[in-house]
């Protein structure tokens, strides 16, 4: 068995490595008929993706998780505190402000 992995995995290696070659003899082809940015163009068209896992998607939250998430995002937002002087915020709200105005005088 670990003779035949063995010979599998030599095998694999000398396929690549002839892939290889051919990739390299075809961008120098193709570097003789074209000049060197087409030439670039064709290395991208013909590159091979990096062999990899695949990533993982993040799951679609349950409403479970959703009403989970409101409610500790109400908790933090009944707990938020705003010091601001009155003067600031009748500032902030002209509207208001000639309504106050009003009653003042």
């Amino acid at each position: 068995m670990e003779e035949k992995d063995k010979e599998n995995e030599e095998e694999e290696e000398k396929e690549k490595k002839l892939k290889n070659e051919k990739q390299k003899e075809k961008v120098v082809e193709i570097e003789k008929k074209k000049g060197k940015s087409e030439a670039n163009r064709e290395k991208k068209k013909e590159a091979t993706p990096i062999e990899c896992k695949e990533v993982p998607y993040p799951l679609v939250p349950s409403q479970k998780d959703k009403e989970r998430h409101l409610a500790r995002f109400l908790d933090i937002f009944k707990k938020l505190e705003i010091t601001l002087p009155f003067g600031e915020a009748l500032q902030q709200m002209p509207p208001l402000c000639h309504i106050l105005e009003g009653y003042a005088n």
